[in-house]
């Protein structure tokens, strides 16, 4: 009798424990797995940029203040086409008692990763991009050869990144972008500017404009 009564609890406890990992490993296969989501529609975002351009010899820097404005729509999973335009204004370029502004229009491949997805709630992404274009300078003076020019355009290459921090599921922040901007503005040496660029500022969503799964 002993025997038996034994025998029946281990069985017991047995068919307890084939229950638990069995309810173990459904729990398992519908829990969704913590990986980066795609971006959920088309952006815009309106920010205040200041860029420090470098160019040849020493004192030569100059800021230039302004502001910024981008958008992008999703093309597949996590790639998206982002197109960007600046405005940088500077009284004073590095010395030489000029003033110069600059519009800066570029577009090109934007990645983005969607950080700790949740079912309901809006996350913080980070992105990174390389974008192309034309860089415009005015009211400026440029030389080239024997000429003096007032405005002038020439190649520009921005790539850099950023994080975007949502208030909401279509309105949040851009919190800080950072991008390295080389254009090839007549300035009579190299004819090269190499300069650094940080924005900040609003962006918004239009979750309705999705990419294709």
């Amino acid at each position: 009798m002993k025997q038996s009564v034994e025998t029946m609890r281990r069985a017991a406890v047995l068919l307890v424990s084939m229950k638990m990992v069995a309810a173990s490993i459904l729990a398992a296969q519908n829990t969704p797995a913590a990986l980066p989501q795609p971006a959920g529609g088309a952006e815009f975002a309106v920010t205040y940029a200041a860029q420090r351009s470098i160019v040849t010899g020493p004192g030569n820097g100059f800021w230039l203040q302004g502001a910024g404005a981008d958008a992008s729509v999703p093309v597949y999973r996590n790639l998206s086409l982002a197109a960007s335009l600046t405005f940088g204004h500077s009284g004073n370029t590095g010395g030489a008692g000029s003033s110069l502004d600059v519009v800066t229009m570029v577009a090109g491949p934007r990645f983005t990763w969607q950080m700790r997805p949740t079912v309901s709630k809006p996350r913080p992404s980070l992105f990174a991009e390389g974008l192309f274009g034309v860089a415009h300078g005015f009211n400026s003076i440029f030389p080239g050869g024997s000429t003096l020019a007032t405005s002038t355009s020439s190649f520009a290459l921005m790539t850099g990144g950023g994080i975007d921090v949502p208030l909401s599921h279509w309105a949040g922040i851009r919190l800080l972008q950072l991008d390295y901007v080389r254009t090839s503005l007549p300035n009579g040496a190299a004819n090269v500017q190499n300069s650094f660029r940080v924005a900040a500022g609003i962006r918004l969503s239009l979750p309705g404009l999705h990419h294709p799964r």
